[in-house]
């Protein structure tokens, strides 16, 4: 892997000595970024409306040169985002090839870093979580997917984290929910079911104790708002 910096003039020393394929991914964004030796925190000074629910800020960490490990899974991953974006399919929507674009710079980010084993496995716990929520999923399936015992899932889980795998499991969930409740007409049992959730009396109990209003409160209150800005 190979990250050239913009505006500079880039070229090859000499002939690959063997037969070569390659990806390029072309990068925009309307922040900034910074090239240094070691990985450090930046801070944005874009502003986010107060409307608008947000996570987190994370500065995304690549290095400039690195042989992939898990190639396999990138190609696979990069192969499913051009067949996204290249063919109209109506299933697919712009944020679906977003999260698809996510999930392999997520890969990418980790890929010739020297990671702690535990920071490893809790990142591919939460990867395989934000891309099966939707599916019923236990500890005993986490354990049978990684082959590592339900305790260790748990430990890096709470480490690195700070909550186990399905306290994770359920706060994405919700998150997922509360963007279907703001860009979907489907009803708060539909969208409790797409989310994962088996029962709309416990998604609606769940959505309140996280946001401190019910899901139903939450769209009309949002959907109020949106009307008066227009």
């Amino acid at each position: 892997m190979l990250v050239l910096l913009p505006m500079k003039h880039h070229f090859a020393t000499r002939p690959t000595d063997e037969e070569t394929e390659f990806y390029w991914l072309h990068f925009y964004t309307n922040s900034y970024y910074i090239e240094g030796d070691e990985p450090r925190k930046l801070t944005s000074n874009i502003p986010i409306p107060s409307l608008h629910f947000h996570n987190h800020t994370y500065t995304l960490q690549l290095q400039k040169k690195c042989k992939l490990v898990d190639y396999k899974e990138i190609y696979k991953k990069i192969d499913q985002l051009l067949l996204a974006t290249t063919n109209e399919n109506e299933e697919l929507s712009f944020w679906d090839i977003q999260t698809s674009f996510f999930s392999l710079i997520n890969l990418l980010e980790y890929q010739g870093m020297a990671k702690d084993n535990g920071y490893m496995i809790s990142q591919n716990v939460a990867q395989f979580i934000r891309e099966n929520y939707h599916t019923p999923i236990t500890n005993m399936m986490l354990v049978k997917q990684f082959n590592i015992h339900e305790n260790t899932i748990a430990k890096y889980m709470k480490r690195f984290y700070k909550v186990t795998a399905l306290e994770y499991l359920n706060t994405y969930r919700l998150e997922q929910a509360r963007i279907l409740l703001l860009k979907t007409d489907d009803s708060v049992q539909s969208i409790a079911e797409k989310c994962g959730f088996s029962f709309g009396s416990y998604f609606s109990s769940a959505f309140k104790k996280a946001y401190g209003i019910s899901p139903l409160h939450y769209r009309k209150k949002h959907m109020r708002r949106t009307k008066g800005a227009h």
